[in-house]
Order: structure tokens, then sequence, then C-alpha cells
């Protein structure tokens, strides 16, 4: 697992530079697998660690994200729940959250861990950026408000 099997890349469109660092907005990721033809996965949010800002070039982002997050909606729930969560995984990313605002919840897949029994979160999401960072609580209903309309 790891960046050996492939390269995450936004497209070129959706990088922009704000002073002397580069965003990355919400944008289709590209995941190009080395045993593979290239796969296309459209997450709708991703989160890189500032240490790790290395692994985003001119090209995109360069390995596996430290987080993806999918909203589900009833046309993607299959595919978010299952094969998604599979090729993030296989790619190395070490967590993955759904956000189901019809069920009111934020399911959380972890690398290493049951994906057949991800953890369920309906009031606060607890949630460590990194490891030794501070907890940070994340607030459910807040998170979901507005995915519902």
């Amino acid at each position: 697992m790891g960046a050996s099997r492939g390269k995450v890349r936004p497209p070129p469109s959706r990088q922009r530079r704000s002073g002397r660092h580069r965003a990355v907005a919400a944008a289709s990721i590209r995941i190009v697998s080395s045993s593979s033809r290239p796969r296309y996965l459209a997450p709708d949010l991703v989160f890189v660690r500032r240490e790790r800002r290395g692994i985003v070039s001119e090209r995109g982002i360069e390995a596996a994200p430290d987080l993806v997050v999918e909203v589900l909606s009833p046309s993607t729930a299959k595919r978010d729940r299952a094969l998604k969560r599979d090729r993030y995984f296989h790619f190395g990313v070490p967590e993955y959250w759904i956000l189901d605002a019809e069920a009111g919840e934020v399911v959380v897949h972890r690398i290493g861990g049951n994906l057949e029994r991800p953890e369920v979160h309906r009031d606060v999401l607890r949630w460590r950026p990194w490891p030794g960072a501070p907890e940070l609580h994340l607030g459910v209903p807040e998170i979901l408000r507005g995915l519902d309309d």
C-alpha cells in the first residue's frame, strides 16, 4: 500500500495558490495504479496535513491524503460504501468518512479497522488529524447541516 501503488492527482484547474502555500479545492482526484488502467474517483473533500504538504505538487496530490470524505446520496450510496472505500484503502488512505445526512450520521472507516463494522457517530465525532494532535470534537449535526437540502 501507499505511494508505490499510484498517485492522487486533482486536475490542475482545481488547484490554486495562496501566497507561499497551495490549496487544493474539492475536486476530482485521479488515482493512477501501476497494476491496472487509471481509475478516477471524485471525493467531496480531501485533507492533507501541513507537514505532508510536500506530497502536493504542480501535478496534484502525489500520495494518499490523510482523510477522504464523501457526502452520501441515493445515487452513489452503494459505490461510496463499498467500491470507493475499498479503492481508497487499497491506495493507502488511512481514514475515510461517509456523511449520511438522511440517517443523521458520520460513518468512519479506518485502515486496519473492521471495514464491515465502522464507527458510527450521531452526536459528536472525536478526531485527531494526526497522532499526538489535540482531539477535535466535531458536532455531527453541524457537519451535516444543509447536506440534505
